[in-house]
């Protein structure tokens, strides 16, 4: 049965459906909008440019995220393997105890 298709669609495909839904509909709104075309170029331009910036940013979080969990995924492997893990910046480090 693990290798049976269900038939229905898959979060990510919905997610990517609505998404393009949400294009052509912002897209039709731009281009029956009462504006001259000037006006509406550089309303398009500039959200091209904030959906670029957007991506950038997510592109750089993402790549971020995956660095720390290869980082994370190798200390593992190391401590599973009986070897000394190596001490991560992001890894916090036990405060000792005060004495009274």
């Amino acid at each position: 049965m693990s290798g049976e298709r269900t038939g229905g669609a898959g979060a990510g495909t919905i997610a990517l459906a609505f998404l393009a839904g949400a294009l052509v509909g912002a897209a039709g709104a731009l281009l029956l909008a009462p504006r001259t075309g000037a006006a509406t170029r550089e309303q398009l331009a500039g959200a091209a440019g904030s959906v670029r910036d957007r991506g950038r940013r997510v592109r750089e979080a993402a790549r971020a995220a995956a660095a720390a969990a290869q980082a994370a995924f190798e200390q593992a492997m190391r401590q599973e393997e009986g070897a000394p893990a190596e001490p991560d910046e992001a890894t916090p480090r036990p405060v000792p105890a005060r004495s009274a």
